[in-house]
């Protein structure tokens, strides 16, 4: 062993010997403060992989320990310089080890070394979310989760023990908070969901206490800093997608920032050893507080910090957004589809397109469709039934759905509908009920749809459970069969197969729409009635033969598609042999 390597294990060695000596031993170690404190907190940069467990448990120990560590070594000078450094270089890759430990850190300082408190705190945050930004960060999840997971622990902490400091909590939005969501927001590296849920948990936090504190003013103070923070968060969103030509990664960012923060059950799974996460003291349940111990990250008992191994947001309004989310959070909504929908107008943006889809899954709601439509006159195109006119009346979805959706869907040169599908269920998710829903489609389907919206109509009720309720009675209704079994006729017509021949790939999505309806089952069941599948089948099978019987006569010269015939043989077998698809059973 070379001496590199043994001063490695005995540095690490006498750090476990510190942390082992002020568990059993705490009055020496206090006796010995003017040897212990130096040693072990001035080596706080030392970020070898062996020795960084070992120093970081001793650092807690020796602050928990020894009461005036601080006054053997000069910590503005000394100690915070090199934890500074550290950290604004993500840990040297080592933030797995090091940032759990940040919280714990910060917590046992005493106000003396940390004042002025505004400085320090700014300094400390900003040097954290410097460490996001090193290579090292960028291209490790589990080391940019530990960076995310520590900001956030920290930032909680200390608004917590500032709150009505105003400077400081302005300073912790605008400063840290804001600009760090910013920064997140920018990278595509770093969306990987522990920043939306990390910020819907501190979210959570706050409205929480400010729902349920008993004093007013401690209330009221977090009340104005999520009502400020709503502010500035609405100005970066709105910024990244009030351009022209928006940065695909922040929209997405944006997107699934919105989806998150609608959903304040949203948990997230901590990176600390043990699963542990920290609790803040004003989360602990009350019946729970005399049976919690504290504990280190490797499960050691220290006073002071501790851990709890349950996810933090286990409210039993779990499901409930907070009036102090829910009204900024639908203005920033409102805001965002109506800025998308007049690049959409005005500049036909499909990026902002796919936002407002993407917008629309999360927030399908009248009032949203409302201010989509606010500068349009009320049109649905062509005379419609009575019906469909006072649904359309009533219902500003679908009112948009016929005055701009069904414009959008035919559009020919458009080579991906998808996504204009999800506004189309967006928009019959605001209907009242499934008769209102199956009226809207069986209407669309007699004259508005083209066959490749029905389609991806069909196709999307295939890939999510919540999709094919909403459409169900439709599917299995008169009209929707009705219009499959005369498109399986016309297909079968041989007087138009030779002049298909030559246009297979147009026809194409006729046959796989066919050959979905027939084949994909659904908790045992057809998409659409039996009547109507054997009806089709029927008609596959006679035309089968028939042109078995042209193609012998012609010897060469088949008059359908290979496709059109292997599908109408693998059609005829199902049949013959009464052999069912495997069920599709639908779990999304």
């Amino acid at each position: 062993m070379d001496t590199r390597e043994t001063s490695i294990f005995i540095r690490s060695a006498y750090f476990e010997l510190v942390s082992a000596l002020c568990q059993r031993i705490p009055q020496l170690m206090k006796e010995e403060a003017s040897k212990v404190s130096p040693s072990v907190l001035l080596s706080i940069d030392d970020s070898d992989p062996v020795v960084c467990p070992a120093l970081w448990e001793a650092v807690l120990y020796t602050l928990t320990t020894i009461e005036d560590c601080w006054l053997h070594v000069n910590a503005k000078k000394s100690v915070f310089p090199k934890l500074s450094t550290v950290i604004r270089e993500g840990g040297r890759g080592l933030a797995t080890v090091i940032y759990p430990y940040l919280l714990p850190f910060i917590s046992k300082l005493p106000q003396s070394i940390t004042d002025p408190k505004l400085d320090f705190f700014k300094n400390f945050l900003t040097s954290v979310v410097a460490g996001l930004s090193t290579e090292k960060t960028k291209t490790s999840s589990s080391e940019s989760s530990a960076v995310i997971s520590a900001f956030f622990e920290c930032l909680r902490f200390i608004m917590q023990q500032n709150l009505g400091e105003e400077e400081i909590e302005q300073m912790l939005v605008n400063d840290q908070l804001i600009p760090f969501i910013d920064a997140v927001l920018k990278d595509p590296g770093l969306q990987h969901g522990q920043l939306c849920n990390h910020l819907a948990e501190t979210l959570s936090s706050w409205e929480a206490k400010a729902d349920t504190e008993k004093d007013e003013k401690t209330a009221h103070n977090l009340e104005n800093v999520l009502i400020h923070f709503w502010e500035r968060l609405s100005e970066i969103c709105i910024a990244k997608i009030n351009e022209p030509e928006a940065n695909a990664e922040s929209v997405l960012g944006v997107s699934n920032l919105l989806q998150v923060l609608q959903k304040p059950k949203s948990s997230l799974k901590s990176n600390k050893k043990k699963n542990g996460k920290v609790r803040f003291a004003d989360e602990t349940p009350e019946s729970n507080k005399e049976s919690e111990k504290c504990v280190s990250s490797e499960g050691e008992n220290i006073e002071g910090w501790e851990l709890s191994t349950e996810p933090s947001l286990t409210h039993n309004s779990s499901d409930f957004l907070s009036p102090l989310r829910k009204k900024p959070l639908e203005v920033l909504v409102c805001k965002l589809a109506e800025m998308s929908i007049n690049y959409v107008n005005e500049q036909k943006s499909e990026q902002h397109l796919r936002f407002l889809s993407t917008l629309l899954d999360s927030f399908s709601s009248s009032q949203v469709f409302k201010m989509l439509l606010r500068d349009e006159k009320q049109s649905i195109g062509q005379a419609k039934p009575p019906e469909i006119a006072k649904l359309a009346q009533k219902n500003p979805a679908v009112q948009f759905l016929y005055q701009k959706l069904i414009g959008w869907l035919n559009e020919d040169q458009r080579k991906d509908p998808g996504f204009l599908v999800d506004i189309l269920y967006s928009a019959l998710r605001c209907c009242d009920n499934d008769m209102e829903r199956k009226k809207v489609l069986d209407d669309l389907t007699k004259v508005d749809l083209k066959w490749n919206s029905l389609l991806k109509i069909i196709e999307k009720a295939c890939s999510s459970s919540d999709k094919h309720a909403l459409v169900t009675p439709w599917l299995k209704g008169d009209i929707l069969g009705e219009k499959l079994v005369d498109l399986a006729d016309r297909l079968c017509n041989n007087k138009d197969l030779k002049s298909r021949v030559a246009s297979e790939s147009h026809f194409s999505e006729r046959w796989t729409l066919l050959s979905l309806v027939l084949s994909q089952h659904v908790k045992n069941d057809y998409l659409i009635g039996d009547v109507y599948v054997e009806r089709i089948i029927v008609k596959l099978h006679e035309t089968l033969f028939k042109t078995k019987k042209l193609s012998e006569a012609e010897n060469s010269d088949s008059s359908v598609t290979y496709k059109e015939s292997t599908f109408l043989h693998l059609s005829a077998l199902w049949l013959k042999n009464q052999v069912q698809a495997s069920s599709l059973d639908i779990n999304r």
